[in-house]
């Protein structure tokens, strides 16, 4: 209340004891002078806590970093390892495919040998079987009920990719068998597979076919 017939007046604002920061001109934070003044250790202990995570940024920045990929060096270390495994796996892993596919092709010819011989004695007639060395397949012009097109198995292609090295039954690129199964004449077959060669040999007097070791 005003005295006397004076205007009233009205209480003046005081800062609450909460509020002791100011604003600066560029709306950055300013502690009050007279609290740093009387609390030094607590904005002492908060500077170093700052600093102390400001030093570990830089250690866990490179830890992520090193979990989250490999390193030049590492990748050339793994390169080269990669390399050295595969200069020794690759010669050893041909010569297994060589020696696989000439040992497909060998029971081929094999099977093709028997399964004539048994023909032979079923139909108690003659049963051919004939090699073209150039393109490296075999022909069967006397399988039964095959008219119009001549059975032929192809070494060269797959699975086998193999080759007719030679043929020779009694200087020809021909096996016969008579009504009773045998040869006219014994003889061999020889294959390849790259370095790999397999030879089958037919019995002069049973027609029995193997593959030699």
């Amino acid at each position: 209340m005003a005295s006397g017939g004076g205007r009233p007046r009205h209480p003046t604002p005081t800062a609450d004891a909460s509020s002791t920061a100011a604003f600066g001109p560029d709306g950055g934070h300013h502690h009050n002078r007279h609290e740093v003044a009387t609390r030094p250790d607590r904005y002492l202990h908060t500077a170093l806590t700052a600093i102390g995570r400001g030093a570990q940024m830089p250690h866990r920045y490179c830890h992520n970093r090193r979990d989250a990929g490999f390193t030049l060096i590492e990748l050339i270390m793994v390169t080269a390892i990669i390399a050295v495994v595969a200069s020794i796996a690759a010669p050893r892993y041909t010569a297994n495919l060589n020696r696989y596919r000439a040992d497909a092709a060998a029971r081929q010819v094999t099977t093709e040998l028997m399964r004539g011989r048994a023909i032979a004695r079923q139909t108690s007639s003659d049963y051919r079987i004939q090699f073209d060395l150039a393109h490296h397949r075999m022909f069967m012009p006397d399988t039964p009920g095959e008219h119009d097109t001549t059975p032929t198995t192809r070494l060269n292609s797959n699975p086998f990719y193999a080759e007719l090295v030679a043929v020779d039954f009694d200087g020809t690129p021909e096996l016969r068998f008579d009504g009773h199964g045998q040869p006219a004449h014994g003889g061999t077959i020889t294959l390849r597979n790259g370095p790999t060669l397999r030879t089958i040999t037919v019995h002069p007097v049973s027609g029995a076919a193997h593959i030699e070791p």
